[in-house]
């Protein structure tokens, strides 16, 4: 194993713990039915702990679960993107798609235009479909982490 081969397998392995602890705290917003506030200090306390990573990597992690959610939720209902078409819901469909290049770049731009405002679409969309109503079922429809290929290289930059 070359040192490129086990830096990869770090970032790797690094992106699934995010991702695995975002789904976790996300299921329990959802399955409490929790409110903005909630979500804001979750959200808060996940912008602290990942310091300068939020901007290159976790908050991008962060909105794709969101959009994982909104995505299974879909699945379960039927129900497609509630409201106007925004910049959400091309996001979503590019991680329903597994489009990794094309997802981090509308993050990237969503993230520069507003640092929240993908994040809260993608919550309105969570509420608006009544996401905890569906919750255990949708566990089992949830897409895929992101791409099991990341390197250092694929993580956006500033």
């Amino acid at each position: 194993m070359t040192s490129d081969t086990i830096g990869e397998t770090v970032v790797l392995d690094e992106v699934v713990r995010i991702q695995d602890y975002f789904v976790t705290r996300t299921t329990l917003l959802i399955a409490s039915r929790a409110e903005p506030r909630e979500w804001q200090a979750v959200f808060e306390a996940a912008q602290r702990a990942s310091g300068d990573d939020w901007r290159s990597r976790d908050g991008l992690l962060f909105d794709v679960t969101l959009a994982r959610w909104v995505i299974a939720t879909q699945r379960i209902t039927g129900e497609g993107w509630k409201g106007a078409r925004t910049a959400a819901t091309a996001f979503t469909e590019a991680v329903s798609a597994g489009a990794a290049p094309a997802a981090r770049s509308m993050w990237k731009a969503e993230f520069l235009a507003g640092p929240t405002r993908l994040t809260i679409r993608l919550l309105e969309q969570i509420y608006l479909l009544d996401a905890a109503s569906h919750a255990t079922p949708a566990l089992e429809q949830l897409p895929a982490a992101y791409p099991s290929v990341v390197t250092p290289g694929d993580i956006p930059e500033d």
